[in-house]
């Protein structure tokens, strides 16, 4: 696994951390809406490795966005941990909705005018700054009203969007560190990131 050089122990003084998951590995199609991508076999087995990693937190709820990559991760994750999984749409990734499969380098220029101009939708329906508002105040949603430790698996660029108010780094740098899946250990109570996992090697036999 690499991690970010943050602080080893990934507990906050509430004791009750976050984990935000951005979902495996997809099996991408330009037949189906990115919403309905299933994980691949390689997001699956990579997805078996980040539970492993999330259960050392012994989670008390797994909630996901309602797009398949992040319950099909969600769905792993919970498995390993002895937990059901929750659905909560607002966890979903910036509403591209219309908007074309796009090459990397084609989606890599969207999203830093999107990163660039966070109150103008740029493409797709949300601004970069309401797909914020959007993640942020489910967060504030789950993390008030029950008892964590949490995992919320969500989407690269919302997730990006809110680290980057954590760290004070740009979302764009953000996004290109985080893998599929990535893991983002934050502390609730003082709005500060605790530890990034940004990759989960496979092991293969």
């Amino acid at each position: 696994m690499r991690r970010s050089d943050l602080p080893d122990t990934a507990t906050g003084t509430s004791g009750q951390p976050l984990l935000l998951v951005r979902h495996s590995s997809p099996a991408i199609s330009e037949r189906m809406s990115y919403r309905d991508w299933p994980l691949s076999d390689e997001g699956r087995r990579l997805a078996l490795r980040a539970a492993e990693y999330v259960a050392g937190f012994k989670p008390r709820l797994i909630c996901s966005s309602d797009e398949r990559k992040a319950s099909d991760t969600a769905k792993i994750i919970a498995r390993h941990c002895s937990l059901d999984v929750k659905v909560e749409p607002d966890l979903r990734e910036h509403d591209r909705t219309g908007v074309p499969w796009r090459d990397a380098a084609t989606r890599q220029q969207e999203l830093q005018a999107l990163f660039e101009n966070p109150n103008e939708v740029v493409f797709g329906r949300e601004s970069g700054s309401q797909a914020l508002q959007r993640l942020t105040t489910a967060i504030d949603r789950v993390t008030t009203r029950t008892s964590g430790p949490w995992v919320l698996v969500s989407h690269g660029t919302v997730m990006a969007l809110f680290l980057a108010t954590l760290t004070g780094s740009a979302a764009l740098e953000i996004w290109s560190r985080l893998g599929l899946p990535a893991v983002a250990a934050v502390d609730c109570r003082n709005s500060r990131l605790l530890e990034l996992v940004t990759d989960f090697p496979d092991r293969r036999p």
